[in-house]
């Protein structure tokens, strides 16, 4: 939900009662990890090392999905793995791997830096959820025509398939597509293509698989999962909008752009919320003040937060599927920074509560745990995280 709206696994967690593991020792460091605990393991057929491996992470955003890349500090990466991370998502620009949408030199430059990246956190024993992002075109060509899209999709995955392979199934994992631009119903016949072709050519790698559009938890929970007991079920995670994208510029006139200081936790009433509103109004968008009192129409709070984690555990329980949070976190821009960090540990307390494992969206941009200002991650967010 980063940009317009926008990305997993699970397992980590260990209820409180659980110690903390030690994991591996990259570049002769100590790197602590979270590990799943015995009774979140034992519904899944994942193996419970990648579940722990998917308990904490944080989306890599702005090196290879952007076209002036940003290599991160070497340094910085290694800290925050140190700090508790235990993989990122890597959101690689699906188009650029398809042939209707770039060259073949783009692609090939493409796939020379996903490389090195993949190697790059292998290297740091960091491991990597290999998000295909797609944009504009590929949702262009999904309207026009959706079976032009799956061969797309398809395609740009042979290209990525070489690198996957060659590397350990349990340090990285194929994220089938970001966001899927198309229809639940669609979809629900796609992913099984692309899962059953990612599953012929990868015989022992963990799949990642999002529903339709952006990825509530909703759709998750009202539509027949793909037949893979091993692969990991991706949500993002936003609500309520009116907090989390308040000051989002990127949406031009849309009211969500117009709204700050909205609070959280909050209730209809609250001295805050009130106060909100009424700046809405005083500057002239009541359209914005209308969004946020529908979005406040009862209280938002870590206790309602909770009970959406804890249904999704529910089904997670039943269906033998472990879920991650791909995406969840606030945009700085317009948020007071209190209610930012009390948000996102709301949620991450929720998740690892209902053996979610999760990553943060995202890494140094609006989103960011990094503040772009400093280039050191925020400490109430890393706070807010559970991250030393």
């Amino acid at each position: 939900m980063r940009r317009g709206l926008a990305a997993p696994l699970l397992a980590a967690l260990m209820a409180a009662a659980h110690p903390i593991g030690a994991a591996a020792q990259p570049a002769g460091e100590t790197a602590p990890a979270t590990t799943p605990g015995a009774a979140c393991a034992a519904r899944f057929q994942v193996p419970a090392d990648r579940l722990a491996r998917l308990a904490r992470g944080y989306n890599l955003t702005g090196w290879i999905d952007v076209r002036d890349e940003r290599e991160p500090d070497a340094e910085l990466l290694q800290a925050l793995r140190r700090a508790g991370m235990t993989h990122v998502r890597l959101p690689v620009p699906a188009e650029d791997l398809m042939p209707a949408f770039a060259t073949a030199e783009r692609t090939a430059a493409r796939l020379r830096a996903i490389a090195a990246v993949l190697d790059r956190m292998i290297a740091l024993d960091t491991a990597v959820v290999l998000d295909l992002h797609p944009g504009g075109d590929l949702a262009r060509l999904y309207a026009e025509a959706p079976d032009a899209a799956l061969g797309e999709i398809l395609a740009a995955w042979d290209r990525l398939i070489p690198l996957v392979a060659a590397r350990p199934a349990g340090l990285v994992f194929p994220e089938l597509l970001n966001e899927p631009p198309t229809t639940p119903e669609r979809w629900d016949g796609d992913a099984r293509r692309i899962a059953a072709h990612l599953r012929a050519a990868l015989p022992d790698h963990t799949l990642v698989i999002g529903p339709a559009g952006p990825q509530r938890v909703e759709p998750l929970m009202g539509r027949p999962p793909v037949e893979d007991a091993n692969t990991v079920q991706a949500i993002h995670f936003y609500d309520p909008m009116a907090f989390t994208h308040q000051g989002a510029t990127w949406m031009g006139d849309d009211p969500h752009a117009a709204l700050a200081e909205v609070p959280f936790p909050a209730a209809p009433g609250d001295p805050a919320l009130r106060q909100a509103l009424a700046g809405m109004r005083l500057i002239g968008r009541p359209d914005a003040a209308d969004l946020l009192a529908r979005s406040y129409e009862a209280p938002w709070d870590a206790a309602r937060i909770a009970a959406v984690f804890r249904d999704v555990s529910v089904w997670s329980a039943r269906t033998g599927l472990p879920v991650v949070v791909g995406e969840f976190g606030v945009l700085r821009f317009a948020a007071p920074p209190a209610d930012r960090a009390a948000w996102i540990r709301a949620v991450r307390e929720a998740a690892e509560a209902a053996c979610i494992g999760w990553t943060h969206w995202e890494f140094r941009d609006g989103f960011g745990l990094v503040d772009p200002r400093t280039g050191a991650p925020e400490p109430a967010v890393m706070d807010a995280l559970g991250m030393k």
